[in-house]
């Protein structure tokens, strides 16, 4: 699993972006591979899971325009593995 970290800057820049980031992000669920996905509750940033390999995910974060905006900055990818929840059968995921 790879969890994607953003924070916001504020400007507001990725706001016209949103539909066609969102439309992306919908294909990826459709798709099966990303699993949870939003903002913050605060407006700060937001998380994205994904079932995918690591060149999967960076093909997706080359493609969405909301990604490499001036206001949206990547802080973290992370290779995850979930060992303790009740979703994670749920999801797939291995202990």
């Amino acid at each position: 699993m790879i969890l994607i970290q953003t924070v916001f800057h504020g400007d507001d820049v990725r706001l016209p972006l949103r539909p066609r980031h969102r439309e992306l992000l919908q294909g990826l669920v459709d798709e099966g591979i990303l699993l949870l996905g939003g903002p913050f509750e605060d407006a700060s940033g937001g998380a994205l899971l994904f079932d995918a390999t690591i060149e999967r995910v960076q093909q997706y974060l080359d493609s969405d325009p909301y990604m490499t905006c001036a206001d949206v900055e990547i802080i973290a990818v992370k290779e995850w593995q979930p060992m303790l929840g009740t979703k994670r059968e749920e999801l797939g995921v291995g202990a």
